[in-house]
């Protein structure tokens, strides 16, 4: 049973786990909420990613949390390498904040961390969840996506 624990070891395990079950409102609730516990999603096998966006968008736009959303401007702290991931802000300060604590990782002292932006329509959206407070997005991997650098102030 799916018990929204999702870490990098059992995420494809869970994912089997969770197609097996059927993909009911309560296990999409506890992935919306799980969503953050995963620190790095790009250590996810991209296999396991494409059935869990597959299943995701099976469900109403209503339980996605976009169903007022038509098209939204997000952005994005990241390396050029990562600009085009899964998790956006529709809040700018979210994203400066999140620019400066990647800055802070030992790693990031000689890669530059950019805020990027770019706009999505609804159909490019995997979900929303605000259970940080981080007004996140999930949308889809798309390499033809506009993506581009935000000027900051």
């Amino acid at each position: 049973m799916f018990d929204g624990d999702w870490h990098y070891d059992n995420f494809y395990d869970s994912l089997r786990e969770l197609i097996k079950e059927g993909l009911t409102e309560e296990i999409f609730s506890k992935i919306v909420s799980s969503w953050s516990a995963i620190d790095n999603i790009n250590n996810i096998h991209e296999g396991s990613l494409e059935v869990f966006e597959v299943l995701m968008l099976t469900k109403s736009e209503e339980i996605r949390g976009i169903k007022d959303v038509e098209e939204v401007k997000l952005y994005r702290a990241s390396t050029e390498e990562g600009k085009n991931g899964y998790s956006w802000t529709s809040d700018i300060e979210t994203a400066r904040f999140f620019r400066g604590y990647r800055k802070s990782f030992r790693i990031m002292e000689t890669r530059r961390v950019n805020i990027y932006t770019t706009t999505v329509r609804k159909e490019d959206i995997i979900f929303y969840t605000n259970n940080r407070r981080e007004n996140e997005y999930v949308i889809r991997k798309d390499s033809n996506r506009k993506i581009e650098l935000y000027e900051d102030e």
